[in-house]
């Protein structure tokens, strides 16, 4: 059985549980590694000043990861193909197409049927750019689609991937920092890390030895907490550099990874700067302190051409 046809027959409850037990899962995370950073960790190692500054910036930590979160999942329905359509930074560049074929028209058009060299979609009924794939969790085609993350809850596309690369900007920070808290507070309560002491802070090695009577159980928790915020980070940095790897080639992961999607297509933008103006919109950098959802993406005309073609040009 296909993914796409086990996906289709899933029941709305397990559609729900799909699509938020991630979010759910991020939150819960979040608040323990923040609560055991502030309230244990940071008062029992450091000065009552330090913890004031450090709570400060955990909170603007928080702030962030749950500000693009939150983006992220509400704009994913601008991954559809047909938001593309309608905006009129696109509808301005069809003047600059060769052929009006080379956009798909979806708003007022009948899409009875399909010329051969065509991409068709089934679930959509309709034809649909070579690079849109249809999602069967989020139920649309999307435009540049990366991945659909499990984790966020909804797909990786071309109008939300910028939320998503920030937020694991930010958790990446946030589970480093309160991982480093975490460490020095097991450093000073149960042993020393260096040379092996570390290994005692894996969280199966402390479930193991407070089983045995060898660990308390809030020390043994807190490993635990450790283990989840260590890997928490190296999965935000990991995700954060492939991100921006794909982004400054033009691809998404899985075109990059696709041969016959890079013989066909030109990586999106002449330069990296034209690559981070698609994703992230002009003044990019401003991303990564504060969400910007008012400042739109560029499309230039080469750009446009490229995601919008729905002939490929080796046909």
């Amino acid at each position: 059985m296909s993914i796409g046809r086990l996906q289709r027959q899933l029941s709305p409850l397990a559609r729900f549980v799909l699509e938020y037990a991630g979010i759910l899962f991020c939150v819960i995370t979040a608040s323990i590694l923040y609560y055991l950073t502030s309230s244990i960790s940071c008062p029992a190692t450091k000065s009552a000043e330090h913890c004031d500054s450090l709570e400060f910036w955990l909170w603007v930590i928080l702030l962030e990861i749950a500000i693009n979160l939150y983006c992220f999942h509400h704009f994913s329905s601008n991954n559809c193909v047909s938001f593309w359509q309608r905006v009129s930074c696109v509808a301005d560049l069809c003047r600059h197409s060769d052929e009006i074929e080379d956009f798909v028209r979806y708003e007022g058009e009948e899409q009875n049927s399909c010329t051969p060299d065509a991409k068709f979609c089934v679930d959509c009924n309709r034809r649909a750019p070579i690079r849109s794939h249809h999602c069967y969790m989020c139920n649309i085609c999307v435009l540049r689609k990366d991945h659909h993350c499990f984790i966020t809850g909804a797909c990786v596309g071309l109008g939300n991937q910028r939320y998503f690369i920030v937020f694991n900007f930010w958790s990446m920070i946030g589970a480093g920092l309160c991982s480093w808290y975490i460490l020095d507070y097991l450093n000073f309560a149960v042993m020393p890390w260096y040379p092996f002491g570390w290994a005692h802070f894996i969280a199966p090695v402390a479930v193991v030895k407070w089983v045995l009577g060898k660990e308390f159980l809030l020390n043994a928790l807190i490993c635990v907490a450790f283990s989840f915020g260590v890997a928490s980070c190296v999965a935000s940095m990991a995700f954060f550099a492939i991100q921006v790897f794909y982004t400054c080639h033009g691809y998404t992961m899985y075109e990059y990874h696709s041969l016959g999607i890079r013989e066909e297509f030109d990586g999106d933008g002449r330069t990296i700067n034209e690559r981070f103006r698609l994703v992230f919109g002009p003044w990019w950098t401003l991303n990564f302190l504060v969400p910007c959802p008012w400042i739109h993406q560029r499309l230039t005309p080469e750009i446009a051409n490229n995601l919008f073609r729905v002939r490929s040009k080796l046909l």
